[in-house]
């Protein structure tokens, strides 16, 4: 039996960085837009960036902990939050910009708020996880589940759907990077087909971060066993953390390495 993994990917403040590289959909965003991620931040770092474009934006952490949202548009514009982000705890934070108005959720809630019209964004083909261009401004700890939107998400649409898995195809939804699979791509789940790669080429290089398995608050966490094969026969325990909105977890089991899925077990989380 195969047990399915959810990844994220880990950066260790080095050169680590994910691209997303030439696709000319990321420039209709301007300034009607939605950017999400969860994230795990594990050292103190002066400017380690989480999103990163040369001519569009950069969201990166100061040495305090406080997280920034800053404009590469026209005379630019930043916003920093209001909390810090502690070290080594998952969280969940979302950007969005209704068209004069940019907020900072954290963990679904608002914190942070500011009007400008230089957070427009606009020529954003192509940008980078985990880093800057130059790659000299590394993020250190687990990114997972970005989620790039061409729609000003309400309040209660955030806080309704940051822990659960998001349905294929969603109104709006441009980007979403999973971190799951195998490989140096690194797929849009989307189904806009926006992939990018590990590191900057489709090549194994140093820059590559690491695939790891991840325990961010997303929807069904399986705790143990996590990957790799179970013996039919021996007696084995499964343990999970379910987010509070499911109302039923299933079990899945496959016989031929993934191909197809019959259910093992479920339960009623409610």
């Amino acid at each position: 039996m195969v047990m399915q993994e959810k990844h994220s990917i880990f950066a260790d403040f080095k050169k680590n960085v994910v691209t997303i590289a030439g696709h000319t959909e990321f420039n209709d965003l301007n300034n009607h837009y939605t950017i999400e991620f969860w994230v795990r931040r594990s050292l103190l770092a002066f400017q380690s960036r989480v999103l990163f474009s040369d001519s569009a934006l950069d969201i990166y952490f100061l040495a305090n902990g406080h997280l920034v949202f800053a404009s590469n548009t026209g005379a630019g514009a930043s916003l920093t939050s209001n909390s810090v982000l502690t070290i080594d705890s998952w969280h969940h934070v979302a950007i969005v910009c209704d068209g004069s108005n940019v907020t900072i959720y954290l963990d679904g809630a608002v914190d942070g708020t500011d009007s400008d019209p230089n957070y427009e964004l606009p020529d954003f083909d192509t940008f980078y996880i985990g880093n800057n261009s130059a790659g000299n401004a590394g993020f250190a700890g687990e990114l997972d589940e970005v989620r790039i939107w061409t729609t000003s998400r309400s309040a209660a649409q955030i806080a309704d759907n940051l822990d659960t898995p998001v349905p294929v195809p969603a109104t709006g939804l441009l980007g979403h990077y999973k971190f799951d699979g195998i490989g140096q791509t690194v797929t849009d789940s989307s189904g806009n087909g926006l992939n990018g790669v590990l590191g900057t080429t489709a090549f194994v290089q140093i820059k590559d971060p690491t695939r790891i398995d991840s325990f961010a608050k997303m929807g069904w966490e399986l705790v143990s066993p996590n990957g790799g094969f179970l013996k039919i026969g021996l007696p084995f325990t499964i343990t999970w953390v379910a987010s509070g909105k499911l109302t039923k977890v299933n079990l899945l089991m496959s016989f031929d390495g993934g191909t197809t899925w019959k259910i093992l077990a479920y339960k009623n989380t409610q």
